[in-house]
Order: structure tokens, then C-alpha cells, then sequence
């Protein structure tokens, strides 16, 4: 963990050292990449052909860094384009990698992919609040074991407020919390997971 973190550091103060944009209309900024990140939430399990597969549970889930053990848009990087000097739109991307071995290996694998849109209320400050939206689609992966797998569609859309704070005019701390609903439904079966969660991050910006 502390060689992870000491790492984005290092990143942080390699580019911020070279990055001199403003948040302002034309500018590209790279937001959502998670150092930390906390979701609570629960799950709802569903099968439209067998009503006796249904259940719901609670979770929570800790993630270091962009990657993400949940198919979401909260934990996805996003490219956007300044298009006044407080309003970006773009493209997300997420990435779903995860690995476990509990006598046999599990493992999930996928991606989301999606619009972005974040609003800041000012522009020129140190410490800029904002409100963003997000929406994607994407398909994912479940190995269980050697001899099990399942694979499935996602949809789903993200709402959350936040702050920005700017250590440089170009690079800064974003500090977000958020409601995500997302859906992820089996592409040969009539199972469906849907996930409600809120969600705590801390994450970089790039404007450049």
C-alpha cells in the first residue's frame, strides 16, 4: 500500500510541475482517478425465471487506487473537454479487474464506458465545488474456478457533488461522494445483480 501511494505521489508532483491550464473553456481535463475510494450500499440479486434465486444484501468495499472490483462509473477516469469555462463533457472508462483464490481462483474481468459531464460553480480558485454526472454500458466476466463462467451486460448512471482543491493551475485533489445505480444482467441467463450504493473518493486532476 505505501509503495503504491508514494508512487501516484511521485506522478502528482512529476506532472503538476508542468502543467500551467486553467479550468476554462478549450482546456482537457482527466478527472476520476481514484487514489481511495469507499462504497457502501447493497446488492439485489434477481432471476426472472425463478423468483426463489432473489435476495438482497448489504455490502462494503475499499479500493486503492483507479481500479475497481464493481462494475460502476465512480471509480472510472474520464477524459472531458472545457466547453465554457465551468462546464466539461467527455468519455469515462473503467476497467473491472479482480482476482481471488479461495481454493479454487475466482476472477472478474470487464469495462464500462460511458459519458461524463462535471460542472464547476467557479473558476480561478484554489478550492473550486462541483456537481457531475455520468452514465455507461459495458459487459463483464466471472470465472469461477476452471469449469464456471458468466458473463453479462451492464448499464448504469452515477450523480455526485464534490471540490477540487488546486495545488497548481493544473493539477488538483478532487474530493467526491455520490449515488450510483447500477444493473448487471446475465447475457445467457435471466439472473440480474443490480447495485445501490453511495460512494467516498479521493482522486487526481490533470488540466492541461
Amino acid at each position: 500500500m505505501a509503495r503504491t501511494i508514494t508512487f501516484l505521489i511521485v506522478i502528482l508532483l512529476t506532472v503538476g510541475s508542468t502543467l500551467t491550464a486553467q479550468i476554462e473553456k478549450g482546456n482537457w481535463f482527466v478527472n476520476g482517478l481514484n487514489i481511495l475510494s469507499f462504497q457502501a450500499g447493497s446488492l439485489k440479486s434477481t432471476d426472472e425465471s425463478n423468483n426463489e434465486f432473489d435476495s438482497k444484501s448489504n455490502f462494503t468495499s475499499f479500493a486503492i487506487g483507479p481500479f475497481s472490483s464493481l462494475p460502476s462509473m465512480t471509480n472510472a477516469a474520464s477524459l472531458n473537454y472545457g466547453i465554457s469555462d465551468q462546464l466539461s463533457g467527455g468519455i469515462l472508462l473503467n476497467l473491472i479487474l479482480e482476482s481471488e483464490k479461495n481454493g479454487e481462483r475466482n476472477s472478474t474481468s470487464g469495462f464500462i464506458v460511458g459519458p461524463a459531464i462535471r460542472y464547476y460553480f467557479f473558476s480561478q480558485k484554489k478550492f473550486i465545488p462541483f456537481a457531475e454526472g455520468r452514465m455507461g454500458i459495458g459487459s463483464t466476466r466471472y470465472e469461477f474456478g476452471s469449469s464456471t463462467e458468466r458473463k453479462t451486460n451492464v448499464f448504469g448512471w452515477h450523480l455526485g457533488a464534490g471540490a477540487t482543491y488546486f495545488f497548481t493551475p493544473g493539477i488538483g485533489l478532487d474530493f467526491t461522494l455520490g449515488y450510483e445505480n447500477t444493473e448487471d444482467k446475465g447475457k445467457d441467463t435471466d439472473s440480474k445483480l443490480t447495485y445501490q450504493f453511495v460512494q467516498f473518493g479521493i482522486g487526481a486532476l490533470f488540466v492541461f
